[in-house]
């Protein structure tokens, strides 16, 4: 139980503690905008901040397009939009920093940011967030109200974690 607690539980609830403290903001923080000519997607910014503290990932949507998911770098500013994340939500980070997770058109994808690699993980019909640590084990939330469940980042059928 303790290893289950170490491995899975402290990961997420670390990602509930900040997805809590996002709630009412109008941005990420003061001092980080939405690129020109977007905005910053969703009730409340949808955004992770990389295990390495070097990346922001956020949900934004251009003038007339689709939300999709960008990257800044913290160290010099500067954002870009990441291929193949249209409808993207609820972004979050690999334990390496490499990867992303989010979901998107039904779906739980995973992203390597520097290569634009995408993947699709498993079935989410409506995926509100999640966590990944660093034995590669994707933990989220399929649905408002539905269980926990894991899956493994290279992909495979979710298993319930919670009841």
């Amino acid at each position: 139980m303790a290893a289950f607690r170490q491995r899975i539980v402290a990961p997420l609830l670390a990602t509930l503690v900040g997805a809590a403290v996002t709630i009412g903001a109008q941005s990420p923080s003061p001092g980080i905008s939405a690129p020109d000519n977007t905005s910053f997607f969703g009730l409340t910014p949808q955004f992770a901040v990389s295990p390495d503290g070097q990346q922001l990932v956020f949900v934004a949507a251009a003038t007339g397009r689709s939300q999709m998911l960008w990257s800044r770098s913290l160290a010099t500013g500067v954002a870009r939009a990441l291929p193949g994340t249209e409808q993207a939500s609820y972004p979050f980070w690999s334990a390496d920093s490499q990867s992303v997770g989010f979901f998107a058109s039904g779906k739980l994808k995973t992203l390597r940011v520097a290569s634009g690699g995408l993947a699709i993980v498993c079935d989410a019909p409506t995926g509100r967030g999640g966590t990944w640590n660093s034995s590669n084990v994707i933990v989220f939330a399929s649905g408002i109200g539905d269980p926990l469940r894991k899956v493994m980042s290279a992909g495979g059928e979710p298993t319930v974690v919670t009841t």
